[in-house]
């Protein structure tokens, strides 16, 4: 037999209970086995936290992105476009534009992130599936262009879902602008 195991074994299954080694022995593996539970059972939350989290934005990302390397907008090559619209193994291409904004509601204000799309951007992100209320389209009502607020920023507003008289008013916020400490 293993000298080490032998030894563990004697101090472990001591019959003198009062042993300081034997409680203390105890006490350790108590507290290893707690930890070990606890590390596995968050990491489990997590694994499955990920992948719920992966399909939520799934709908809003899409699978290959192109962005500016430096600023904001990149100068568009006609013969790069027209070539990945052409590739076979390409389904659906959308230009999109995004910018810090804010949003302004019956003297409310929050901060928020405006992104620009074309009609061809339901093809490949089902924006319809995750509407609480409304639709997605490009038709103006009223005589102005509509948007989709998410909720938490509607909630900062304080808004009305069936408030057609006021508009929530939009200001850019260009990218190289001064903060204020």
């Amino acid at each position: 037999m293993n000298f080490s195991l032998f030894i563990a074994r004697r101090y472990l299954l001591s019959k003198n209970s009062r042993n300081a080694i034997n409680i203390i022995t105890w006490i350790a593996i108590t507290g290893i086995a707690v930890g070990t539970a606890a590390l596995v059972l968050v990491m489990s939350v997590f694994n499955g936290l990920a992948g719920f989290i992966e399909d939520l934005y799934a709908a809003f990302d899409p699978d290959l992105k192109v962005v500016a390397s430096r600023g904001v907008t990149f100068e568009e090559n006609e013969k790069l476009w027209e070539a990945i619209e052409n590739h076979p193994d390409v389904a659906t291409v959308t230009r999109t534009i995004e910018g810090q904004i804010i949003l302004s509601y019956v003297g409310n204000r929050t901060f928020g992130l405006l992104k620009g799309v074309e009609p061809s951007f339901t093809e490949i992100n089902p924006i319809d599936d995750y509407l609480y209320f409304g639709d997605f389209n490009f038709k103006t009502d009223y005589g102005r262009d509509g948007i989709i607020v998410g909720d938490m920023v509607f909630r900062r507003l304080h808004g009305k879902w069936d408030d057609n008289q006021r508009p929530i008013w939009l200001s850019y916020i260009p990218p190289n602008a001064p903060t204020n400490p």
